[in-house]
């Protein structure tokens, strides 16, 4: 008998009904992309099943990137709510920390927007997405749309704070890094202020591209009249915001004012 070797695995429960209809009609699903090598570890005799029960999860491409686009259009709003510094940010002694831990929020919500913007373009293309968070993965299968992808991720391809060579890291650590504060890297608050601009501006293009891609797959639905609409509000809070919501600093309060204010 071999020995037991130590190796992270990942365990999905599903039933028969939701697993064949994402399997066998929804080939962008991430079901779809482990069915030929999946492992099953449990199972239960066969009874009554209602193959045709509503499975809760898209049952075809179309539905699958449309979701998507909706958790992209979802992470632009926090994007914007973090572009501006709160009021508690503005005690001298906490200023630091608090834009830092505000744009981490940006990074993290970048980093969503535009992974799931790609998996909505991929979607649209029945080609399931690589159960990872890399963004360099994901650019290739934006399909006809993937040199508009690369131009708006232009500005993020070269790393400075993401190790390794794989492009668009310093953009693809946050989905982990902004929640796990072990995963983040050695990062100040100026150099945080720096990048945020880029990553919020490189979320809002990618998330409009994917938009604007299924409007031509579903033009009446809502999660492309609503992505589109939030493109517009984030654009246009980027564009009138400058660098005043990158720290209360830069917003034009002087310290001796701002340690008062709130």
């Amino acid at each position: 008998m071999a020995s037991p070797v130590a190796s992270p695995v990942e365990v999905f429960v599903t039933d028969r009904a939701e697993w064949r209809r994402r399997t066998e009609e929804v080939s962008a699903s991430f079901e779809a992309s482990i069915a030929s090598s999946v492992v099953v570890l449990v199972d239960r005799p066969v009874g009554a099943v209602r193959w045709d029960k509503e499975i809760g999860l898209a049952d075809n491409n179309t539905d699958e990137a449309l979701s998507r686009l909706d958790e992209a259009t979802k992470a632009l709003t926090t994007i914007m709510r973090s572009m501006r510094p709160d009021d508690w940010e503005f005690g001298e002694s906490e200023h630091d920390y608090g834009t830092r831990w505000r744009l981490v929020d940006v990074y993290s919500a970048g980093a969503m927007a535009t992974e799931t913007a790609l998996k909505a373009l991929a979607a649209a293309r029945g080609t399931p997405a690589p159960h990872k968070h890399r963004i360099d993965l994901l650019v290739p299968l934006a399909g006809r749309r993937t040199d508009d992808a690369r131009a708006a991720l232009a500005d993020l391809e070269d790393n400075t704070v993401a190790r390794g060579d794989a492009p668009y890291g310093d953009l693809s650590i946050w989905r982990a890094a902004g929640t796990y504060i072990a995963d983040r890297p050695d990062i100040d608050v100026d150099a945080v202020a720096a990048m945020a601009p880029s990553i919020a501006r490189a979320a809002i293009s990618v998330t409009a591209i994917a938009a604007d891609e299924l409007d031509s797959l579903a033009p009446a639905a809502a999660e492309v009249t609503r992505a589109r609409r939030i493109v517009e509000l984030a654009d246009g809070t980027l564009a009138t915001s400058g660098p005043s919501w990158l720290s209360p600093v830069t917003c034009g309060w002087p310290r001796s004012t701002a340690a008062s204010v709130g």
